[in-house]
């Protein structure tokens, strides 16, 4: 090996580390496509770097100490193979075969949602009322999915795999269908049963590798890669994962049991309702699609306050001629739309909102217990960059790949004054409800119980909701907002079911036009939110 090989292959290993610790940045990356363009060596050197990889996250076990408690699956220290690298060279060779066969048909995670094919069908949709990827097309049944991501946009669809596995998956969702027997849920939730025929039926996320040994369970993964399990009928094989990407021994989770895994492996209590079981009744129009809107809004104003208004539910007081509406496209201009107002002072942040809504304020979701899905039981979310000083665009990005030109900024992807406000009426609890989620990947979350008020009060003719809220800066991270300020903002106005668990529309406003596709969690694509004097 000349020395210009071995020094490529040393730059070529450490760019692959860094692939794998979704650490490299724009420059990294073209010069790793560099390196391997036309390479065949630095490929094979990359492609068995990449299996190794993922063979250490699967093979190696936690370090992590983990209490020895009926409340917690019981964990081993790491294997004595990782004290020694003298089986490297060996492993890559080993794998590499494997790898090259897996990189022929594996999509990327960041690829784009797929559309349905007639070739190499992986599963098949059977049911379905929804919208999938970011242009909302309508999900039909009779479609054949082949290997690839499906982005699950609104609705909920039911998939039948050729072993008979059955699997009803809730919007939104971004599910991996990797072969005939195995997915990989990057988030969402679904219920799946598997005959005996399916056994063996893998579901993987970033935390569990579960194996299927003849059952019924659900799988819901947060923003954050938290993963909730819940046995239903038999048994699963559970392999979980820390964060650092490690696994730790299996265990049998069997009916009756559910456990969250982030971290240490913990249990929950059993809740029936946890997920969706059969596939809804089916809507009495055949015809009628979801609700959805093409957003128009770049920038809505936030008018100054002399008097703080009463926090009611009651939008009489509000005269603002900032106020701005939005609707869904026809035939649901009418039943789907919002109007809105924004006002703020030297204390708080105010928000009042009138939604049309055919099952208003019907929100069944236990946010203590699903605080990433609360939302999907109807919900209206501001999202927003809490300071002037962000800039807008606001250049933060849960996005692993960003467009040509763009610098990551890490301390503004984790900045905690990018604050996700989610607003609800509990039906269960009888009350308005805030969630407050930190950070652009929504790391830090809380159910807020202080700081703030909220009322919601549902229109006359049961057709609609009218709500109010007022949030101290405290809660945004923020110091009170001058005349002229502009905080990057977007809105999402979500409807539900009658049973209140399911998002059966969405309405998107206030976004960037020059930024297109828009996506909920690169704020580059967010509108503005201006501060009037």
């Amino acid at each position: 090996m000349n020395e210009k090989h071995s020094n490529n292959s040393d730059e070529l290993l450490a760019l692959a580390s860094k692939y794998c610790e979704e650490s490299l940045d724009d420059s990294g990356t073209r010069r790793l496509e560099e390196l391997l363009r036309g390479n065949p060596d630095n490929q094979l050197v990359f492609l068995g770097y990449l299996d190794l990889h993922a063979r250490l996250c699967w093979e190696a076990r936690s370090s992590d100490p983990v209490a020895d408690s009926p409340s917690e699956l019981r964990l081993q220290e790491k294997p004595a193979i990782l004290r020694g690298r003298s089986w490297i060279p060996a492993a890559i060779a080993l794998s590499l075969l494997v790898m090259l066969t897996w990189w022929t048909f594996r999509i990327p995670p960041n690829a784009n949602p797929i559309p349905p094919s007639q070739d190499l069908a992986v599963a098949t949709v059977v049911r379905a009322v929804g919208r999938w990827g970011d242009e909302l097309k309508t999900v039909s049944p009779g479609y054949q999915l082949k290997s690839g991501i499906f982005e699950l946009s609104q609705g909920i669809v039911e998939l039948e795999w050729p072993s008979g596995v059955r699997m009803i998956l809730e919007s939104p969702a971004r599910l991996d269908l990797i072969s005939s027997d195995r997915v990989f849920l990057h988030t969402g939730r679904l219920v799946t049963k598997v005959p005996p025929a399916g056994v063996g039926f893998v579901i993987e996320t970033e935390r569990v590798r579960l194996v299927d040994l003849g059952t019924e369970f659900g799988v819901s993964v947060g923003l954050s890669g938290s993963t909730d399990v819940q046995v239903y009928e038999g048994a699963v094989d559970a392999h979980t994962r820390t964060v650092n990407g490690t696994r730790v021994p299996g265990s049998r989770l069997h009916a009756g049991e559910a456990f969250s895994f982030d971290g240490a492996p913990k249990k929950l209590a059993f809740a029936p309702d946890r997920f969706i079981r059969r596939f809804p009744a089916t809507h009495p129009d055949p015809k009628t699609e979801l609700p959805y809107n093409r957003s128009e809004i770049e920038a809505i104003h936030a008018v100054r306050l002399d008097q703080p208004p009463v926090v009611d539910g009651d939008l009489r007081e509000w005269n603002d001629p900032h106020s701005f509406s939005a609707a869904c496209i026809e035939p649901y201009d009418d039943t789907y739309r919002v109007r809105g107002m924004i006002g703020y002072d030297d204390k708080r942040l105010y928000v009042a909102m009138h939604v049309a809504d055919p099952a208003p304020m019907a929100n069944m979701m236990n946010a203590e217990a699903e605080s990433q899905f609360f939302w999907t039981g109807g919900s209206v979310i501001l999202r927003v960059g809490a300071d002037d000083a962000l800039g807008w665009p606001l250049n933060a990005s849960k996005e692993r790949k960003l467009p040509p030109g763009r610098i990551r900024d890490p301390i503004k992807d984790s900045s905690h004054q990018v604050v996700h406000l989610g607003m609800w009426y509990s039906k269960e609890q009888q009350a308005s409800q805030l969630m407050l989620q930190y950070g652009i990947r929504c790391k830090l979350h809380m159910l807020a119980t202080e700081g703030w008020q909220g009322a919601h009060r549902r229109d006359p003719d049961g057709l609609g909701y009218t709500f109010e809220y007022a949030i101290d800066y405290d809660l945004l991270n923020a110091s009170p907002p001058q005349p002229g300020d502009v905080w990057p903002a977007t809105l999402a106005i979500h409807w539900s079911d009658e049973a209140g668990r399911t998002c059966m529309g969405r309405l998107i406003e206030i976004t960037n036009p020059d930024e297109v596709p828009f996506l909920t969690f690169d704020a580059a694509s967010w509108g503005k939110l201006v501060f009037e004097p």
